[in-house]
């Protein structure tokens, strides 16, 4: 699970964490504004949408995410933290031009934003999910 995102919003450095309530990330609209939109769901939350922060691609795919209307958007992060597999939490740099994939998530007038991530394809990588980063 991708437990923390570094990221500017209006000029200044945000470095969030999904266990804060409060977290939210940045998402550009089409006129080119940004909102931040909050971060998925937390188990305390009484709300109709997925548990937890992450969307696996495998099931977005699937039609799993369907009922809640998703939509790409693209995340300009800075960093992200990831959990490998014995526990220890890395932040890792995002390069320049390339963004995390993200899915927002809708129902009704409520929306929550959710990192689109992936089983990693290198054998010996010590993560078993990890972030959908693109660019061009």
């Amino acid at each position: 699970m991708c437990l923390g995102i570094a990221y500017k919003y209006q000029g200044q450095d945000h470095r969030v964490y999904f266990l804060d309530p409060k977290a939210r990330l940045p998402v550009k609209k089409k006129s080119g504004n940004e909102v931040l939109v909050s971060w998925g769901r937390r188990k305390s939350e009484r709300i109709n949408f997925p548990l937890g922060a992450r969307a696996l691609l495998t099931d977005i795919r699937a039609g799993y995410w369907n009922q809640w209307h998703p939509k790409a958007v693209k995340i300009y992060a800075q960093g992200f933290a990831e959990q490998d597999i014995e526990g220890q939490a890395d932040w890792f740099d995002i390069t320049e031009g390339k963004w995390i994939q993200a899915l927002l998530a809708q129902n009704k007038n409520e929306s929550r934003i959710y990192i689109v991530t992936i089983t990693p394809i290198i054998r010996e990588m010590a993560y078993e999910r990890w972030p959908r980063v693109l660019g061009g």
